[in-house]
């Protein structure tokens, strides 16, 4: 079914285009042929997805489109199952209707599997996969719902720049998608089709990139197996041998092989031979004769190997192989015990793992956010986590934790690939990485600037620094500035990481420092499904206006200015939020600084909180679907959910200083724990229309409160989590942030 009330929606970008066509925004011809696959133009799916451009090309095994959620107002990516050696178009353009009943058996088989594999992605929170939002049937198949990404392929990237990369360059490229992998072996999961193809380079808002693996290939592995056609879902030179044989073992070594077929191709200029033709004559180059580190070819070398036996059995220990580490004997297969699913043997068609059995796997480490990596000064990303990280103690530093060739990314050229730095220098030099949370900042070595750095975009010096002790700086405006010795190694990377605590200024002595929120429509409250939910979370769809809101907490020093007094249960901290204050009292407060300012602060309205907190999110928190106390000031002691046994520590039972751990994506601080919230919203339970309005003084009713505090397990600071109190309630774990109309 089309939509044709929305005929002026691009389908090429989803703009308001008018009656045009060619698109005047993003030039794209709706009145191009399709071809008898593809689904019309403005095909309304699920209620709710309208279906835009195709994606790439029309895959094999199905077809991925541009689309609109009309309830999020947001662009999506939709991969639809249709292989169309299987089946084809119905009459009415839409129904997949297979070829034969031979055809219909094979196509329900692979129908099984594509949502088994969406099953899977489901449970996996990782910057470097990607994202599904939710997946249906419909049609007589089945659509899996993903973020869309602008950016380029791997490949594309590759080709553009002469098919080849330097080793430093290649190496720093190809990092967190590796940190991605763990996590998906953490759950018992293989990936089976890792190629550059599946690699993509996610541009992203701040001018950075993120790599994304995407297209998972369990379906199309199992379907090769049903239909006796193993040749159609391996992926040439990058697939290892045991995928070529039915009854090959598979596990994490088989994505260990495909993860080094794809880095040996960045540094070599040359994909591996196919590893069933290997078998007769191994005539794989090593690395090193294209003039690639010994270190480097060794592992690459022996990552792969023929043998599934004789690679590094995990990507840890790739990893470890990377960084020059003695390589240990490999493990025995009946060593690896069936505890740790990242180790154990898989079948070729994945099996659905409980919620039970899931809870036994630890929850993967969410270690330095650097999967927005500024490469050699080049804004790119990375793909296959190949580098040698060390932290300042010289630890090894763990980093964060398709059936179509369709993509789900605008193509866009990237900036040129920087120069390598000398393969031999002349002087032994190492590395340098900056991690920064709080804010972005200049980053100095040994007093010279060298660049900048910011939550979730390091700062890689990959150029070369001399080896010895050198003092590294950052500082910004309004933040206290840091210094710190380091020890720089020989051919390795030096790590260091920095939080910069805010300053109050004079302007924020009494004013507050706002975000401007873009109003829109989400889903609020939360689905049947999440873990811990209660029952005054129906979720339902609100709209908003556009608002702005204060970035921090209200702190101590703050409301001092402004009333004459302090009075927190945690006096003596200037910089940390405010609280036993009364809903009544920051109605006072704000009469005052109203007055004082001539502006009109007011609370948020519990629907524009909630909102502004979950920044576009529609898990359960707003860093996914776990969070830790680097992230939230909770009480860690607690789990949630498959987040592990316990989700980090409890700070002396007190709250910190506002900004002191990470922002949300649009940069609101603390919006998870450290004090509950005061709205502007009478309490409803179920959810009538109160929390889209601001309550008057004298209007009866407790008032609502959001975010959790320092004192509350994980559950109480999801973004749907609610409490309400009277409004004349003081207590050390409420306080408040402003809010006022648009700016």
């Amino acid at each position: 079914m089309t939509d044709p009330n929305l005929n002026h929606l691009c389908p090429g970008c989803f703009v308001d285009k008018g009656s045009q066509n060619p698109c005047p925004h993003c030039g794209y011809d709706e009145a191009t042929p399709r071809g008898p696959l593809v689904l019309p133009h403005r095909s309304l799916l699920n209620g709710q997805f309208l279906i835009g451009r195709v994606l790439g090309k029309p895959g094999g095994f199905g077809i991925t489109y541009l689309a609109w959620d009309q309830q999020l107002h947001t662009r999506v990516a939709i991969k639809e199952y249709l292989p169309r050696d299987l089946a084809g178009r119905g009459v009415d353009q839409s129904t997949a209707a297979a070829h034969s009943g031979e055809d219909a058996e094979l196509f329900r088989f692979g129908l099984e599997q594509f949502l088994q594999e969406a099953r899977t992605l489901a449970q996996l929170d990782h910057p470097n996969i990607v994202r599904v939002r939710q997946f249906f049937e419909a049609n007589g198949t089945a659509y899996l719902v993903m973020d869309y990404y602008e950016g380029v392929s791997f490949a594309e990237y590759l080709e553009q720049y002469g098919g080849r990369l330097t080793e430093a360059t290649a190496t720093q490229l190809l990092l967190p998608i590796l940190d991605g992998l763990r996590a998906v072996h953490a759950k018992g999961f293989l990936h089976r089709d890792v190629k550059p193809q599946n690699i993509y380079l996610a541009k992203t808002d701040t001018g950075g990139v993120r790599p994304i693996l995407l297209d998972f290939g369990a379906a199309r592995q199992a379907m090769g197996e049903r239909s006796r056609s193993l040749s159609v879902v391996v992926s040439a030179g990058y697939a290892p041998f045991e995928q070529y044989h039915r009854k090959g073992k598979q596990g994490p070594w088989t994505d260990v092989y495909a993860a080094a077929a794809v880095l040996y191709r960045a540094v070599t200029g040359e994909t591996p031979a196919e590893a069933n033709e290997r078998v007769a004559e191994d005539d794989l180059k090593p690395a090193s004769v294209f003039g690639v580190s010994p270190t480097l070819s060794a592992a690459l070398s022996a990552a792969l190997a023929l043998a599934p036996e004789a690679r590094p059995q995990s990507v840890p220990a790739f990893q470890a192989q990377l960084r020059g580490e003695p390589r240990s004997a490999p493990a025995s297969r009946d060593s690896l015990t069936a505890t740790d699913p990242a180790l154990a043997g898989t079948s070729s068609t994945p099996s659905a793992e409980s919620p039970r059995s899931a809870k036994a796997a630890p929850h993967p480490s969410r270690g330095p956010r650097w999967w927005l990596i500024p490469i050699l000064g080049l804004p790119l990303l990375a793909l296959l986590g190949v580098g040698i990280w060390w932290s300042e103690q010289s630890r090894i530093v763990s980093p964060p934790d398709n059936a179509s060739t369709a993509e789900p990314v605008a193509r866009r050229a990237l900036p040129p690939a920087p120069p390598a730095p000398p393969v031999a220098p002349a002087a032994p030099q190492g590395y340098l990485q900056v991690s920064i949370s709080g804010a972005a900042a200049e980053v100095t070595v040994d007093g010279r600037r060298v660049g900048r750095a910011g939550p979730g975009e390091p700062l890689n010096l990959g150029q070369g620094l001399a080896v010895g002790e050198v003092e590294v700086g950052v500082s910004a405006a309004g933040y206290h500035a840091q210094q710190r010795r380091l020890r720089i190694r020989e051919n390795a990377w030096t790590q260091v990481q920095f939080h910069l605590a805010a300053e109050p200024s004079p302007r924020l002595a009494f004013e507050p420092e706002l975000v401007a929120i873009e109003g829109g429509c989400f889903q609020m409250g939360s689905p049947a499904s999440e873990a811990e939910r209660d029952d005054d979370e129906r979720q339902h769809r609100v709209c908003v206006e556009d608002f702005a809101i204060g970035r921090y907490e209200v702190t101590q020093a703050q409301w001092e200015a402004v009333m004459g007094s302090n009075p927190s249960g945690f006096a003596g901290c200037a910089n940390c939020p405010v609280e036993q204050v009364s809903w009544n009292d920051v109605q006072d407060y704000l009469d005052k600084l109203n007055a004082r300012t001539g502006n009109r602060y007011r609370l948020p309205t519990e629907a524009e909180w909630e909102y502004a907190a979950r920044a576009g999110t529609t898990t359960p928190f707003w860093s996914g679907g776990c969070i830790n106390t680097e992230q939230a000031n909770y009480n860690g002691e607690y789990d949630y959910d498959d987040c592990g046994a316990k989700t980090g520590v409890y700070r002396q039972k007190k709250t910190l200083p506002v900004g002191s751990l990470q922002a949300n994506p649009w940069g609101l601080y603390d919006v998870a724990g450290n004090v509950y919230e005061w709205t502007c919203s009478v309490y409803d339970s179920g959810y009538g229309g109160a929390e889209q309005r601001c309550a008057r003084k004298n209007d009866a009713g407790s008032r609502a409160l959001r975010g959790g505090s320092w004192d509350d397990k994980p559950l109480r600071v999801r973004s749907a989590n609610r409490n309400r109190t009277t409004a004349v309630t003081r207590d050390d774990s409420i306080g408040f942030r402003l809010a006022q109309d648009s700016l």
